[in-house]
């Protein structure tokens, strides 16, 4: 028979499908450790991917910025144009034409009047050769190639993470590794002594 002065013990240590899933979000594999350390080998996999896509991620941006800075000197030297700041438009048009005059002679043929550029010293090139042109044109296909790989890599980051987490929740609740819910109740009986009582909750 339990008294009003019943006294109450909680112990929950359930470990979250939830938790999990949020922990591989931020780092892929976190989770299935969290959910079960001795035992994350899918996990680990998970992180194995994401440090692959980091380095590769890396790799990407520095080519890309060694690419551009190559660009910017290779048509500084052999054109006489600076590119720094200048659009994706005006350095396809230097990698296509010998010079300023051609380009425009060909857009004045075409009626494409709008993308005339004005004849000033900062819109001029003149490039020294054919072959100059041609090895400028092969360092901006390879820098446009680079640059297209990029957001590849993060959608794959991205994708990893959603994986993982949800993987990681799944683990959580197919294995039932949640703890169960221990309290204790002691009541009073008539003659003033203490009963303990204890109840189990398990979580599905």
């Amino acid at each position: 028979m339990k008294s009003n002065s019943d006294i109450v013990f909680n112990q929950n240590n359930e470990i979250s499908g939830t938790s999990a899933m949020f922990r591989s979000f931020a780092v892929p594999g976190w989770g299935h450790y969290y959910a079960n350390p001795d035992d994350w080998r899918r996990g680990q996999f998970y992180m194995a991917v994401d440090a692959a896509l980091i380095t590769s991620l890396t790799l990407l941006v520095v080519n890309s910025n060694l690419l551009e800075t190559n660009l910017a000197t290779f048509a500084r030297t052999y054109s006489g144009t600076d590119l720094d700041g200048r659009s994706r438009q005006f350095a396809l048009a230097v990698a296509n034409f010998n010079s300023l005059a051609t380009y425009n002679a060909q857009q004045e043929r075409t009626f494409n009047w709008d993308r005339l550029f004005p004849d000033t010293p900062e819109n001029f090139w003149q490039w020294e050769s054919e072959d100059h042109r041609l090895r400028y044109g092969n360092i901006r296909s390879r820098y446009d190639k680079v640059n297209r790989q990029i957001p590849t890599v993060i959608g794959l980051m991205v994708a990893n993470r959603l994986i993982s987490g949800i993987s990681s929740f799944v683990h959580v609740r197919n294995q039932d590794i949640s703890l169960p819910e221990v309290s204790m109740f002691y009541s009073q009986e008539p003659n003033g002594n203490l009963h303990p009582t204890a109840s189990v909750r398990f979580h599905f």
